[in-house]
């Protein structure tokens, strides 16, 4: 029997310098960071 045990990571809100960043392209995915 397996021992995993998948657990959900609260999100982060993206930081305000960041969530309009064409260097990474997160202006095309809104506000998500992954």
């Amino acid at each position: 029997m397996s021992t995993f045990c998948p657990e959900l990571w609260p999100e982060e809100p993206t930081p305000d310098n960041l969530e309009n960043c064409r260097e990474c392209g997160l202006y095309q995915h809104g506000s998500r960071m992954v």
